[in-house]
C-alpha cells in the first residue's frame, strides 16, 4: 500500500472508534510475558514450563503442575492405562531437561529398571515451523541414549500444525492452557508463582486462541479502518529491525576501527533505515567521483559498505550506487583490477550494483535467534564478524597492490606491484 495517509484516519481509530475502544480494553492487561517481549520466543515458553513443571523448583505447586502437563500430553496419545499409573504415581524423581540435544523439553520418570523408565519428548512450536528432519533426529537421539526406555513423542504447537513423522502425537495450545488453568484454581502455589501462570494462560489465549468477541470485533475494525491498519501493521516493531538499530550505532563503527588500525582507514556511519545499516571509509571521500551518486544516500556517496539485516539473514557487502555509468565503472574496475571482485564475476549493472557479499547469519541461523531473542553476546558477535570482514576487506580495496598518498592535494600511486589497470581506474575516480 501507499504510505501517504492522513493523521485523521489514525486519529479516527485510535480516538472514535467504539470497537477499537471495547478491543483495547479486551486486550491491554499487563502481562509480564509480553512487557520482556518474549511471547513469541519459544525458547523463553519451554524455560518457563520447564520451571513450571519441575516440582523441585520453588513455585509451591509441588506436582501438581506436572500432573497437569502430562495428562494433558498422554490424553492426546489416547494412553489411558499410563493416564492412570501417572495419576497415581509419586512424580516427586521426575527429571526435566532443557535444550538436551537442542530437544525444547525432555521428562525422564525413572522405574524400578531401564526397561520402565518413561521418556516423555516435548518439540514446542509457537510461530516457528518444523524443521527439515528435525522430529527425527530428536526421536533417534533419544533411543540411543534410553533405548530400554519406554518413548512418548509430542509435537505442543500454537497453531495446530502436524508433525510431519507419526510417532510424534500432535497436542494444541487450547487443552495445555484448560489444564494449566485448572492447575492453578487449586488454591496451592506460591502467590507470584499463581500470578505469573495466570499471566501465562492468559497471554496464550489472547495470542494464540479463539476468542469470538474478539474475532468478531477485529472484523469490524478492519473493515472500517482499513488504511490506518495497514500503515500501523508495516510499522510494528520488529525483531530484525531492533537487532539493526543496535548494529547501526556507535559501538559498530568502534569495532570496526579499532580492526582497522593500522591499514590508514577509519569509517563513518552514512545512512541506515530497518533494514539496511551503510558505513563510508573517510579516506575514500578524497575521490572526487565518489559524491557523484543519484538518489541513494544523502551523502551522495557512490561507494560504501552495507548490512542488510532482515527476519531472514545479515549480510555485508560493498555497494556500487546508482550515478554516472563511467564514475561507477571506474571504481568496479579498480576493485576487479585489485583482486576484490571475482575475474569471472557478472559485470556491472546499470542501477545498483552488490560486490563481494558475505554471509553472516543464514536464514536458519535467524530463525534460531528470532525464536530466542537477540542478547547482548550474539549482537556482539555479529558485530565482531562484520568487523573481522570489512577490516580484510577494506585495506584490500585501497591498497589493491597500491598505496594512495595526497601531499598539497596532489595524488600520488606508490605500488607494491605493476598493477597498471588498478592504478589508473583509480585515478580516473579521482577526477
Amino acid at each position: 500500500m501507499s504510505t501517504a495517509i492522513e493523521v485523521k484516519e489514525i486519529s479516527d481509530l485510535v480516538m472514535k472508534s467504539q470497537d477499537f475502544s471495547e478491543l483495547s480494553d479486551r486486550l491491554d492487561v499487563y502481562c509480564p510475558f509480553e512487557a520482556l517481549s518474549v511471547a513469541r520466543l519459544e525458547i523463553r515458553h519451554s524455560n518457563f514450563l520447564a520451571d513450571l513443571i519441575d516440582p523441585r523448583r520453588p513455585h509451591g505447586f509441588d506436582d501438581i503442575c506436572t500432573r497437569a502437563f502430562l495428562e494433558t500430553l498422554l490424553s492426546s496419545a489416547e494412553e489411558p492405562t499410563l493416564l492412570l499409573k501417572l495419576h497415581l504415581a509419586e512424580l516427586g524423581e521426575i527429571e526435566v531437561l532443557r535444550e538436551w540435544r537442542n530437544i525444547d523439553l525432555l521428562l525422564r520418570l525413572p522405574g524400578p529398571s531401564p526397561a520402565e523408565d518413561l521418556i516423555f519428548v516435548v518439540e514446542l512450536k509457537v510461530e516457528a515451523s518444523e524443521s527439515r528432519g528435525q522430529l527425527e533426529k530428536y526421536a533417534a537421539s533419544v533411543r540411543e541414549t534410553w533405548p530400554e526406555a519406554q518413548h512418548f513423542f509430542f509435537f505442543l504447537t500454537a497453531r495446530s500444525d502436524e508433525a510431519s513423522d507419526p510417532i510424534w502425537t500432535n497436542v494444541e495450545f487450547l487443552s495445555l492452557v484448560q489444564s494449566l488453568e485448572a492447575a492453578n484454581n487449586g488454591h496451592i502455589g506460591e502467590p507470584k508463582a499463581r500470578m505469573m501462570l495466570g499471566s501465562y494462560t492468559q497471554m496464550l489465549r489472547r495470542r494464540y486462541l479463539e476468542d469470538q468477541t474478539i474475532e468478531e470485533l477485529a472484523q469490524k475494525i478492519w473493515a472500517k479502518h482499513r488504511n490506518a491498519l495497514e500503515f500501523l501493521a508495516d510499522r510494528r516493531p520488529n525483531p530484525a529491525h531492533d537487532l539493526a538499530r543496535q548494529i547501526a550505532d556507535d559501538e559498530t563503527v568502534r569495532i570496526l576501527n579499532e580492526a582497522l588500525d593500522g591499514s590508514g582507514l577509519s569509517v563513518v556511519m552514512d545512512a541506515n533505515n530497518a533494514r539496511y545499516v551503510r558505513l563510508a571509509v573517510v579516506q575514500w571521500d578524497r575521490f572526487q567521483a565518489m559524491a557523484s551518486a543519484t538518489g541513494w544516500t544523502p551523502s551522495n556517496r557512490i561507494l560504501l559498505c552495507e548490512i542488510e539485516i532482515s527476519d531472514t539473514t545479515v549480510s555485508a557487502r560493498m555497494v556500487i550506487g546508482r550515478g554516472r555509468q563511467e564514475d561507477r565503472q571506474s571504481f568496479y574496475s579498480a576493485l576487479k583490477n585489485g583482486g576484490a571482485i571475482k575475474e569471472n564475476a557478472r559485470p556491472l549493472s546499470p542501477e545498483f550494483s552488490r560486490v563481494v557479499t558475505k554471509s553472516i547469519r543464514s536464514r536458519v541461523q535467524m530463525e534460531k535467534l528470532l525464536q530466542k531473542g537477540f542478547e547482548k553476546t550474539d549482537v556482539h558477535k555479529i558485530r565482531t564478524e562484520i568487523s573481522e570482514f570489512y577490516s580484510e576487506l577494506l585495506p584490500l580495496l585501497v591498497v589493491s597492490r597500491i598505496w594512495w598518498k595526497f601531499s598539497g592535494g596532489v595524488l600520488r600511486a606508490c605500488g607494491f606491484g605493476p598493477d597498471q589497470a588498478a592504478r589508473s581506474s583509480l585515478i580516473g575516480a579521482m577526477g
